[in-house]
């Protein structure tokens, strides 16, 4: 979310990750905002969600992705209960203890027409859920 941070200055920060769950995986984010500018952030959140779902994500951005994805990954595995969580969530999720050593590949092998077509199927704006804590101005 380039546009909030950077382009607008809306926000210090904006993140968002995956939640899985026994019935339903959850896409979440957040970001935090002076109360005057909640309002003109979240407007640009619903039209960046909507472009991403309109035209998916540039040759770059999915390079990007990829290079954080792929880089980050031998991180998470630095100490004996971060290792025990990952293999608890692959085996959760069903996956074989090889994937640690395919995942990377399987990351990189992952196209541009592959990510927009599962940008268009989960950047769905009519379902974009918003939260708002705090008492911002405009809202």
């Amino acid at each position: 979310m380039q546009e909030l941070r950077e382009t607008r200055g809306l926000t210090y920060g904006v993140n968002t990750y995956l939640v899985n769950a026994e019935y339903s995986d959850l896409y979440l984010g957040q970001f935090a905002s002076a109360n005057e500018r909640v309002a003109e952030a979240i407007d640009v959140l619903k039209a960046e969600w909507a472009k991403i779902a309109r035209e998916g994500i540039t040759e770059e951005e999915l390079a990007r992705a990829k290079t954080y994805l792929t880089g980050a990954y031998p991180l998470r595995f630095d100490g004996n209960a971060k290792i025990a969580r990952i293999l608890a969530g692959m085996q959760l999720q069903g996956l074989d203890p090889s994937y640690i050593d395919t995942r990377n590949a399987r990351i990189e092998a992952v196209s541009l027409t592959q990510a927009r077509r599962v940008a268009a199927r989960l950047f769905q704006p009519e379902k974009l859920r918003i939260m708002v804590i705090g008492t911002p101005q405009g809202l």
